[in-house]
């Protein structure tokens, strides 16, 4: 999926405040939903085919549903607000999965539904400007529209299914990818290796370095 980097001009005539103001997330809950992004992408991650039959046959119905139902969190990039360890100090999927659950209590179900709108609309824009990915975009609003108007009727019931959902998913398929893959341990090492490099060659280094295409387009840096 890409990664959108967007920076202020005045960050950009500061290379060491770009350097000083770096950090690396280490976050397994990200990793899981990135699995479940490919899961839904898959015509697009060829590679990663046998993976995919072999989840997708330890999928129950109840699964496949609740990942199709919930798939505009995860189908064309993972939102910030799934992701807790970008502002708190949690590195194990259950603390990120306990932070989630204390953010969206029966009092805050609405900075959920905000969120999830606010991501949409993000989601929109990009998808706007290209009329060939205009089917593309109606399949994931319409999928949305559902996943938002029952967020608005009964947010506290959705809200538990999702937990439900990530919760089993982790336990059928994702933790012995994780254990098996070393996901752990992949990680780890790419925060160190980037970590070095930030420090000794600077920001724009660590970017050259990322293991994917880049494309500069109308002032922003696609990863």
């Amino acid at each position: 999926m890409a990664i959108e980097l967007k920076f202020e001009k005045k960050d950009l005539r500061n290379s060491g405040l770009l350097k000083t103001h770096a950090r690396f997330v280490f976050s397994p809950l990200n990793e899981l939903f990135c699995s479940l992004h490919v899961l839904k992408n898959s015509d697009h991650r060829g590679m990663l085919i046998s993976w995919k039959l072999e989840a997708i046959s330890q999928l129950d119905t109840l699964l496949i549903n609740d990942m199709n139902y919930f798939s505009p969190l995860y189908e064309f990039g993972v939102p910030n607000f799934l992701i807790p360890g970008l502002n708190q100090n949690v590195t194990t999927l259950s603390e990120e999965i306990d932070c989630l659950k204390q953010r969206f209590t029966d009092r805050s179900t609405e900075s959920f539904v905000r969120a999830f709108v606010v991501n949409r609309n993000s989601k929109q824009q990009a998808f706007l400007p290209s009329n060939q990915r205009k089917w593309e975009w109606d399949q994931f609003d319409q999928s949305h529209d559902n996943l938002l108007n029952d967020l608005l009727n009964d947010p506290k019931e959705v809200i538990e299914r999702f937990f439900h959902f990530i919760e089993r998913y982790n336990d059928l398929i994702f933790n012995a990818i994780w254990e098996k893959a070393h996901i752990a341990d992949i990680l780890k090492h790419e925060v160190d290796r980037q970590s070095k490099i930030l420090k000794t060659l600077g920001f724009s280094e660590v970017i050259h370095e990322l293991d994917n295409d880049k494309i500069f387009w109308n002032g922003k840096l696609q990863v």
